[in-house]
């Protein structure tokens, strides 16, 4: 600005009298109050920098007793991100202040005490709330794009204490993380223009159109990308290195970070790891030099990583060849704007490089839709915020600024597609004109600091006034008759009948119509890793049936029949300080209880959840057909009050060790269910909370999971348990979502490699007490259909001079720490999860595991899964990341969407003291690469992720209910002894789940192979409309074939020769084939190219044929027999109908010599091999 308000102009100026028109900040708190926020400059002098805000808020009082006695505002501040000095403001409503200065590093501490002398702060009190004029006596220089301010500030609501004495005053932040700065940028001065093109793109064209046909006649507009961490340059020239030299490659940071490990990987064109190495980032650029003395000649790859899967860049090279290497493009993000203008709305799509991969990162869209804004928002004004972590994204309206507030957020409609190095986003506006005016901003975690970009460079999110105005250009997106074969986002549908069956109670007619009211009626699950939807959309019908007073209280005799009494119940002889569930009956139910004698006057006892599950079926479910259709599902609710049940009751469970063989106990269930296609809530079982009675942990009067009949008294009260219990097994375990997707191989080969630490029992003779790998075998057998397993097995030392350099890095940087606090609790060994995450995968590609396009191909294929399991000696402990954390189920190192490998960890005292061996949680590992979630997670019909405990009380190998979990953390911490499930199979829900999910991803596959196929047609020449014959013939059958599979889907007929599964395994398969014939490429989850495979020792084959050893038939039979084998794997390829002479070419010959010097690659063998079966000189069939 050229002048500044003084402090005079503040005392006696309202804001807009004093501000008119001048751009500023407006965040919003969480109560829906407002702080406007105005730092201004005139750059000239010391002394002319200062901020303004005002705070609304209508509570002046102050307080005597608490942390807060009155309204609070503060900030640290920094000029710029390696300022001499920081700055720390501090300023009470009722005018006490203080503005000092402290040395960087120095922990920042908001009081009025100290030197105070680093500027003045003055205060007054508006109509609705109060103000605050701070000035620094000091000279800053005015902030740049390149240099801006680093912020942090906070506003304390004063309120006082609760009754407790505890002081309940809010707080709110900026930035919202208190880790990171916030920055501020010069206001922009001049107008930017954002180029935007008119017609519209669909959902089903950004999700499966290839990017380069989505966009190629489509103007964009380059935006700077958040993440600038790492830049990757070699010294090479265009002539490229030779095998004498050293390279030079230069890691280029831009980081506030220091002491950072730098990792250089070098691959071949194979992706093969070449070469690994480290330095550490101190000041000056990481320099690593590489002598291809032992490098073959080609190209290769120089990735660097800052961190551990951290920011990420990359570079090619190649040594000793003339080829002209095509670099990837610089770090750039690209947005494209359409403009519909038969709806008015406004499509947002575009790429964001973002290589650190982190969940919480995301972009945020600001349109105002009629672009009149300016200063300040108005209701015109929406904010679309698209992230990794939640689908749909969402929409909130503006409210003067941003809010929280749930009356101005709603689900979006966005969509993302998560790629290896950044993702693509898609958004649409409605109600949009066309002087509208956008901004954008993207946030980036790259684990190490928060960055953030803009667009425009200087706009602000509550300035409308800053935002890019609107350059129409006249281009339209390309129209494809083969979109009209694009895939659905929902490809399949089933309706599922859901039999609520009330046992001990009847329905009335009020209690269905007001519980109907509140059920989801539908669900499309969705593929955690992708952020897509999984293509099968499901359809609730609800029965309510009230079961049998002869059933009801046959039931109710069997319960207390197979019960065991607990006395003492748990808490029960520490009347005066109880725990676990003496305390919820001591607080909530002292009707149980006598005070004058300091006892519990009630029984509790355990029930058998086996007998009461296998009772429910035999004498109900299997009875009634109509509970036990292909599509029906059975939710039992057991009102069991104290007139039918005497006594306070939970569940027990009783299993012995499948490796092990010893007897296990797991107690505290409050329903139970899963060998069957039921699961049962026992209305009035004992609430079993992890923390129950634990001070500071534990609300006796809390409303959650785990709150039973015996709380809620009151009829609407206890309807919405029923809602919540229904609503939350449909999307848990009816109808759950997927943490990947659940692709389908025939084979599948577990590489399991077991590593022991030197002094543990875990040997060759002994392991079959660790693991039982039969176990393994059936259980996985079992869960995915048409499908065989092989388990191989190796076990090492950690001392081994056989085992990955990787693996040993990974297990010696464990940190022994106490197992609760810095000093409480047995000493763990705690692995950092991204550290395993990086070096399972590293040691994952050491091992025969699939390549990514492997997952791809349906055909004859096999999916090799790499597992580690980490045994301690002794008593030695290992988690991963916390406390409690025993495996992982990695993402695979081509494509995070997809699952990689898994590790498994425990320890002698577990096996042979506790008895609890590896088997569970092997399964439960792998269950998670072929794509289960846990049983307690999962996405609700809105997809708002919720965790509900209650759900971890199934007889599933995905729960965490092992012994090693417990039974309660205030059981363990009791001492009760070990306590959970082993021996745990796959559910009917669980094997439903893949099932379902498998068929699904084929008919997906199959569609999406047919539509590409009719694209590349299409832009060749060839009409979808006007396919030649054999090319219509097959794509005839393939939609047959995949009517045929959804019709199966339907009944949900899934396994058989005519079920859903074998009649999409058909259609994949043939669509592969159709696919394979016009070298379809793939945007996502598809089909890819069959992967070429040569083993290297065909090239001694190669050798005596090009010397004259063997003669041409010979060698020809041998490549044939080799093909047909699956030895040799090349792409499918058709021969010809061929007359003459069968010789096979000179420069055939000429490049199988090359290929077995080396001179040329697998991929132009390929081409030569290809052409012998295309001439019908090798024969491979089908």
């Amino acid at each position: 600005m050229k002048s500044i308000p003084n402090q005079s102009d503040f005392l006696n100026k309202d804001q807009n009298s004093l501000l008119p028109n001048t751009i500023h900040s407006t965040e919003i708190r969480d109560n829906g109050k407002k702080v406007d926020i105005y730092l201004l400059s005139t750059g000239t002098r010391a002394g002319d920098s200062i901020g303004i805000f005002y705070f609304e808020d209508d509570t002046e009082k102050q307080f005597e007793d608490g942390y807060y006695f009155t309204d609070l505002f503060v900030m640290h501040f920094k000029s710029e991100l390696d300022a001499e000095l920081e700055y720390v403001i501090t300023s009470q409503r009722n005018d006490n202040s203080c503005v000092k200065s402290i040395p960087p590093n120095i922990s920042v501490s908001f009081t009025l005490d100290g030197d105070c002398s680093a500027g003045a702060v003055i205060t007054k009190q508006t109509e609705n709330g109060w103000a605050a004029y701070v000035k620094f006596f000091v000279d800053f220089e005015k902030p740049t794009y390149d240099s801006p301010y680093y912020i942090q500030w906070a506003y304390v609501d004063a309120k006082g204490v609760d009754d407790d004495g505890w002081d309940i005053s809010s707080i709110s932040y900026w930035p919202n993380n208190w880790f990171f700065y916030g920055t501020a940028y010069p206001v922009q001065e001049e107008n930017v223009l954002v180029n935007v093109n008119f017609g519209r793109i669909e959902i089903n064209d950004f999700l499966h159109m290839p990017n380069e046909i989505l966009t190629e006649n489509l103007s964009q507009n380059k935006i700077d990308c958040a993440d600038n961490t790492i830049d990757v340059v070699t010294d090479s020239n265009e002539e490229g290195y030779t095998k004498n030299d050293v390279a030079r490659i230069t890691a280029k940071i831009n980081s506030i970070e220091k002491n950072i490990k730098v990792y250089l990987t070098i691959y071949d064109q194979q992706d093969n790891r070449v070469l690994k190495k480290s330095t550490t980032f101190t000041d000056s650029d990481p320099i690593f030099l590489v002598d291809l003395g032992s490098f073959e000649r080609g190209v290769y790859k120089a990735a660097v990583e800052f961190g551990i899967n951290g920011p990420k860049d990359q570079v090619l090279f190649k040594v000793d060849i003339i080829e002209i290497l095509k670099q990837k493009e610089p770090n750039q993000c690209n947005l494209y704007l359409l403009y519909d203008e038969n709806k008015s709305s406004l499509i947002i799509f575009g790429q964001v490089y973002d290589p650190s991969g982190s969940s919480i990162d995301g972009i945020d869209i600001f349109v105002d839709r009629k672009g009149d804004g300016f200063t300040e928002l108005t209701e015109d004004d929406i904010r679309l915020y698209i992230s990794k972590n939640n689908f749909g994204g969402e929409k909130i309206s503006a409210s003067q600024g941003w809010s929280n507030d749930d009356k101005y957020r709603e689900k979006g409609n966005a969509r993302i597609n998560k790629l290896g190095d950044g993702y693509e986003i898609y958004a649409e506006v409605p109600v949009v004109t066309k002087n509208f005016k956008i901004a954008i901003e993207q946030s980036d975690n790259t684990f190490y600091e928060f960055k953030k970009s803009r667009f425009p460079p200087n706009s602000f999110s509550t300035a409308p006034q800053t935002w890019a105005t609107v350059n129409f250009v006249d281009k339209t997106p390309i129209k494809y008759a083969a979109s009209n074969w694009s895939p659905d986002e929902v490809v399949v549908t089933q309706s599922i009948d859901l039999n609520l069956i009330l046992v001990g109670d009847q329905w009335t007619e009020n209690q269905k119509k007001e519980i109907q009211s509140k059920l989801s009626k539908s669900i499309i699950p969705i593929t955690n890793s992708e952020l897509h939807l999984t293509g099968a959309k499901y359809l609730y019908q609800y029965d309510f049936v009230s079961a049998s007073d002869d059933f009801s209280n046959g039931l109710f005799n069997l319960m207390k029949k197979e019960s065991e009494r607990i006395n003492p119940f748990y808490g029960e002889n520490e009347y005066n300080n109880p725990w676990g569930l003496a305390s919820w009956v001591k607080t909530n139910h002292t009707e149980w209880t006598s005070p004058s004698q300091q006892r519990f006057e009630i029984d509790y006892n355990l029930v058998d959840a086996n007998k009461v599950e296998e009772y429910i079926f035999n004498e109900l479910i299997s009875k009634n057909p109509s509970f036990h259709l292909p599509h029906s599902v059975n939710l039992v609710f057991i009102a069991d009050d104290m007139d039918k049940i005497d006594f306070l009751h939970n569940y027990k469970l009783q299993s012995i060790d499948a490796s092990t063989k010893q007897y296990h106990k797991a107690v505290g269930l409050m329903g139970y269910g899963g060998n069957y296609n039921t699961y049962f809530f026992d209305l009035y079982a004992a609430p079993w909370d992890d923390f129950q009675g634990l001070p500071g942990h534990y609300d006796q009067n809390l409303i959650n999971e785990y709150t039973n009949f015996h709380d809620f008294t009151d009829e609407k009260d206890r309807n919405q348990l029923f809602v919540n219990y229904i609503n939350n097994a449909t999307a848990l375990l009816v109808t759950p979502s997927y943490v990947y997707p659940p692709v389908y191989k025939t084979n599948y080969l577990i590489d399991l490699v077991i590593v022991t630490e030197p002094s543990s029992t875990a040997n060759n003779v002994l392991i079959d007490h660790f693991i039982d790998k039969e176990k393994i075998i059936s259980e996985l057998e079992q869960l995915i259909p048409h499908s065989s397993w092989e388990l191989n097995f190796s076990l090492e030392r950690l001392n081994s001079r056989d085992l990955a350099t990787d693996v040993k890095d990974l297990l010696n940087s464990a940190n022994k720490v106490p197992a609760f606090s810095e000093d409480f609790g047995p000493i763990v060994s705690i692995l950092n999860e991204e550290n395993v995450s990086r070096e399972l995968i590293s040691w994952a590609s050491t091992r025969e595991s699939s390549n990514f396009k492997d997952f791809k191909n349906v055909a004859n294929s096999q999916w090799t899964i790499p597992v580690l399991v980490v045994i301690g000696e002794g008593d030695n402990q290992w988690y991963i990341g916390n406390y409690g954390t025993v495996g992982l189920a990695a993402a695979h190192p081509d494509d995070a969407n997809q699952p990689c490998c898994a590790i498994a960890i425990s320890n002698d005292k577990t096996v042979w003291e506790e008895g609890y061996g590896l088997s569970d949680l092997v399964i439960h590992e792998v269950g998670h690469v072929v794509g289960l979630m846990h049983p307690f997670m999962g996405y609700s019909s809105n997809y708002e992720f919720f965790i509900n405990n209650y759900f971890n009380w199934i007889a599933s190998p995905m729960a965490y209910s092992s012994p090693l979990h417990g039974c309660a953390y205030w059981y363990s911490l009791h001492d009760e002894g070990p306590c959970g499930m082993v021996d745990t199979n796959f559910t009917y829900f669980d094997k439903e789940t893949i099932s379902r999910g498998i068929a699904t991803y084929l008919v997906k596959s199959a569609e999406n192979n047919v539509y590409r196929t009719l694209l590349e047609l299409e832009k060749s020449g060839t009409s979808p409309y006007n396919l030649p014959s054999d090319v219509k013939s097959q794509v005839d059958n393939i939609e047959s074939e995949i009517k045929k599979a959804k019709d199966a889907f339907r009944t949900n007929k899934l396994d058989g020769m005519d079920g859903a599964i074998e009649l999409g395994i058909e259609a994949a398969r043939d669509s592969q084939i159709l696919a394979s014939d016009y070298t379809v490429e793939y945007k996502q989850t598809v089909t890819d190219d069959v992967k070429i495979t040569i083993p290297a020792w065909i090239k001694d084959q190669a050798d005596w044929w090009v010397a004259g050893s063997i003669n041409d038939n010979e060698f020809v039979n041998s490549i044939q027999y080799l093909i047909k084998e699956k030895i040799i794997v090349i792409p499918p390829t058709d021969a010809e109908a061929q007359d003459g002479s069968k010789d096979i070419p000179d420069w055939v010959k000429n490049n199988v010599r090359w290929w077995s010097t080396g001179t040329i690659s697998d991929k132009e063998l390929v081409s030569a091999l290809q052409h012998l079966i295309k001439q019908g000189i090798i024969k491979v069939g089908n």
